[in-house]
């Protein structure tokens, strides 16, 4: 699914991408990395998840990826 997904950023290097299962950060990481001016919002409902990508995705600092910790049955 990560080549499908580049293929629809692949035209708007500075997307904004929604990670609604951030998990680890496995998608965030490889979308960063593929397009660095991307920003990206990242939610997962573990804190623990959202600690351990906040580490991997800690050399693209706070501008470029955006970490929150979410039920979900809080967004709405």
């Amino acid at each position: 699914m990560l080549a499908e997904v580049s293929a629809l950023i692949e035209a708007h290097s500075h997307a904004r991408i929604l990670d609604g299962t951030l998990g680890l950060g496995g998608y965030s990481l490889a979308m960063l990395g593929r397009f660095p001016s991307a920003k990206i919002l990242g939610i997962d409902r573990d804190p623990e998840a959202v600690r351990i990508s906040r580490e991997r995705l800690g050399t693209y600092g706070r501008t470029s990826a955006t970490l929150s910790y979410s039920r979900k049955g809080d967004i709405h």
